[in-house]
Parts: structure tokens; C-alpha cells; sequence
């Protein structure tokens, strides 16, 4: 399984922030361009979208230009000049920060920042791998590949890292 984020994955997170921004874009054309039409949907789109924009920006640079794989038993992780491999049996605990509403598939999500979320493992040696959803949107199957590993689940949000 490969993990590096792509401009897909970017899009599919994100949807919440953009779709809404386009709907009220057209509804603000059709309305003629109206300055207080601007000022009241411009203000509820910051509030609703702010947390999200600033949880994109962060889960972009914490995998920036990293590549992760798991196969065959192994975690290889490359980042620009360096790749480090482990074991994964070598991880010993599995987190995974993710909103009640993803977790339940039949759930709405109402809020752009409920579609982050992430993975951390924890090595042996205390070290942590971070997974953003800008890498892989189903983090919930890599988890799997850790069956040895003591498994926690964290709902809520919005999961800073």
C-alpha cells in the first residue's frame, strides 16, 4: 500500500470547503452582485471554514514530500534524501483521530473540519508516524495492517497535530 498525497485526495477532504464557497458564489452572481449578501454569507463561510483551512494547511506540511509504504511486513518511509524502514510488528500502538460523523458511515458531516483526521503509530522506541487523510482517506484499513498493536480510537475534534 502506498501513501503520499495527491491533489485527489487533497479535493476529496476538502469538499466541504469548496463546494459550499461555489454554491454561494452562483447564488451571489444571481443576486447581482450584492455587497450585503457578501458580507453575511462571507462571514458565515469564515466562521464555518476557518478551523478547516487551517487544519489543511497543517496536515499538507506535516506530509510534505513523505512517502510511506507498507508491504510485505515492512513500513518503508522516504522523505526528500532519506527513507527509514521498520519492521510492523516494531509498531506497538495504533491511534486514530476521526470524527464521530466518519466513523459512522450513515452520519452527515455539517462541518469542513470533520473530514480530517489521522493515524498515529508509535514504535517501540517511542517514536511517532503521522498519516494524514492528504495521504489516504482510508485510514481506518490501515490500521488493519497493524494486528499486534494495541489499537485506540479518538473521536471529536478538530484533531491538531
Amino acid at each position: 500500500m502506498l501513501l503520499k498525497q495527491s491533489v485527489k485526495n487533497h479535493f476529496r477532504v476538502s469538499r466541504l470547503t469548496w463546494l459550499p464557497l461555489i454554491f454561494f458564489t452562483f447564488i451571489w452572481y444571481y443576486t447581482g452582485f450584492d455587497r450585503d449578501y457578501l458580507r453575511v454569507v462571507g462571514i458565515f463561510l469564515l466562521v464555518m471554514n476557518i478551523s478547516a483551512i487551517l487544519l489543511h494547511i497543517q496536515y499538507t506540511f506535516k506530509n510534505w514530500n513523505q512517502t510511506i509504504e507498507i508491504y510485505d511486513g515492512h513500513l518503508y518511509i522516504s522523505s526528500e534524501n532519506s527513507t527509514k524502514v521498520l519492521k510492523t510488528n516494531e509498531i506497538c500502538q495504533v491511534a486514530l483521530f476521526m470524527s464521530a460523523t466518519l466513523d459512522n458511515s450513515g452520519a452527515a458531516m455539517f462541518l469542513p473540519r470533520e473530514s480530517y483526521h489521522y493515524i498515529k503509530l508509535t514504535t517501540d522506541e517511542g517514536e511517532d508516524i503521522i498519516i494524514t487523510c492528504l495521504m489516504s482517506t482510508q485510514l481506518a484499513e490501515i490500521r488493519r495492517l497493524f494486528k499486534h498493536a494495541t489499537f485506540l480510537r479518538y473521536k471529536g475534534g478538530p484533531f491538531w497535530l
